[in-house]
């Protein structure tokens, strides 16, 4: 099986671990086992499938850290792994796979993922239901981000970001339900390609910037309640076609 190219075992009900051999498949392009009953951490020796392009381990019960050798899959674009019991910190040497794309690890027991700020390739990033800990680090470096889920992590705390509006592909934004405080930058009039926006139930403060007049015509979705937010919601919202929620704030 050393020129295995694809492993697929989806919705086959496996039980059990992954044995340390799979180091051996070098030649795999593509790992696609989810919606199994797979357990224990996932091998170390995932360093050596130095060709490998595609991991999707999602809706199973693997657990522990990640480990540090997937720094080595410098050739990565794909890694899903949600739905899991992953925990610990994202390892620091993630940010080697400046090919990555998207990371979605929802649903996992992760308390940092700092590391993931510092890949300009990265399109999509979530790490919603999780146990992240600290500060919303800067966005500078992903310039080329299209989503950034981080929903349901209550023990996230700090300010968004200013340099949030410098994410001109940024389609999608969803920081609801964590312990975001502050005020909401008016740089996030600077999204212009922005469609979505959930910043609801968190201990945002202060006024709605006016910079929201830029995003008129761009959002289809915005919700805003269960903050603290205050002062007069802004007029040109009189007209928004699209959906909105100020609910439980200050008005």
């Amino acid at each position: 099986m050393s020129n295995l190219t694809r492993l697929t075992l989806k919705h086959t009900q496996i039980t059990g671990t992954i044995p340390n051999s799979i180091g051996n498949l070098e030649n795999l392009l593509t790992i696609e086992i989810s919606d199994n009953s797979f357990s224990g951490s996932f091998p170390a020796s995932i360093g050596n499938l130095t060709h490998l392009i595609y991991i999707m381990l999602d809706h199973n019960g693997f657990g522990g850290t990640l480990p540090t050798t997937l720094g080595k899959l410098t050739n990565l674009t794909f890694i899903q792994i949600d739905n899991n019991n992953f925990n610990g910190s994202v390892p620091k040497e993630i940010q080697n796979l400046s090919q990555l794309r998207i990371f979605t690890a929802d649903s996992n027991k992760f308390n940092g993922c700092y590391s993931l700020f510092n890949i300009p390739m990265l399109d999509s990033l979530s790490l919603a239901f999780n146990n992240l800990i600290g500060t919303i680090p800067s966005l500078g470096n992903l310039t080329k981000l299209n989503k950034l889920v981080l929903a349901y992590n209550s023990h996230l705390s700090g300010t968004i970001p200013d340099d949030l509006g410098q994410l001109g592909y940024l389609q999608h934004l969803e920081l609801s339900n964590c312990n975001i405080s502050g005020t909401i930058p008016e740089s996030i009039g600077n999204l212009t390609s922005i469609s979505s926006i959930f910043l609801q139930s968190n201990q945002l403060s202060g006024t709605i910037p006016e910079t929201f007049i830029s995003l008129k015509q761009l959002l289809s979705n915005l919700d805003l309640s269960n903050n603290q937010l205050s002062g007069t919601i802004p007029s040109f919202f009189v007209n928004f076609s699209g959906n909105i929620n100020f609910n439980n704030n200050n008005f």
